[in-house]
């Protein structure tokens, strides 16, 4: 039975394969994306897609890569946009590209957000929330506060880990919890003044951030996965490689 399965749904994938090879609106490309850049990166991106090729079927997963990479492997992803990986097998291919830099918030009223620089002691003294990122990521905000953080496990048990970014917001909202988050996740709070951003003295992230596209070695890029790719590639050098 589990072989008859198995059989199946190589069946079921080789088709899928056949129309996104030979048609550019046909077979549904699935991607996998890391919350950090899906509103900020992806939308823009399938945005442009969409309005060039308004049959363009697709399915978007939101996960972290740890929760992805596996699927890249069994081609149930095509393509994983996000944040580089620790590890990269040497099935996967990548492109990399320069992200914009997290920004540290909290609301309006917190007791924070009037002053101009505050120490990461004063920070850690309430809810902190960040998402799912690899160690790398954690690593740096470890070095630049070693008197704080004794290790990335340490780091770890502080944050409240959120994939949702949503749930994320309304957090801000209603409690002093502080977020490490994307700029462009947040800005229409940002104008409107509901969240403030928090000038952390030595915040580790100044400058680009590195992510990926990644999708599986051996295995042609379908039309779509191409311009998609493509639409990607010029958003971060339009956009991201300014910050």
């Amino acid at each position: 039975v589990e072989s008859a399965k198995i059989i199946v749904a190589e069946i079921e994938q080789a088709g899928r394969d056949i129309h996104l090879m030979s048609n550019l609106e046909d077979g549904g490309l699935i991607l996998g994306v890391d919350p950090n850049v899906c509103e900020s990166l992806l939308a823009p991106a399938l945005g442009r897609l969409m309005n060039s090729h308004p049959k363009l079927k697709f399915k978007v997963l939101t996960c972290s890569w740890s929760e992805v990479e596996d699927k890249l492997r069994k081609r149930v992803v095509d393509i994983y946009v996000g944040l580089k990986p620790e590890k990269l097998s040497k099935m996967i291919l990548i492109n990399e590209i320069c992200l914009a830099p997290p920004i540290l918030v909290s609301n309006s009223n917190h007791p924070l957000s009037k002053k101009k620089l505050v120490e990461i002691t004063d920070v850690n003294k309430f809810p902190l929330i960040g998402g799912d990122v690899p160690n790398w990521f954690l690593t740096k905000i470890v070095q630049n506060y070693p008197k704080i953080f004794i290790s990335i496990e340490n780091l770890k048990s502080v944050f409240l880990i959120s994939q949702d970014l949503s749930l994320t917001r309304r957090l801000l909202h209603k409690t002093n919890a502080i977020a490490l988050l994307p700029k462009f996740t947040i800005s229409n709070d940002l104008e409107k003044g509901t969240l403030v951003r928090i000038d952390l003295k030595n915040f580790p992230f100044t400058s680009s951030v590195p992510g990926v596209v990644a999708y599986l070695d051996g295995y042609p890029q379908s039309p779509s996965s191409n311009m998609l790719i493509n639409e990607i590639n010029n958003i971060v050098s339009h956009k991201y490689n300014k910050h």
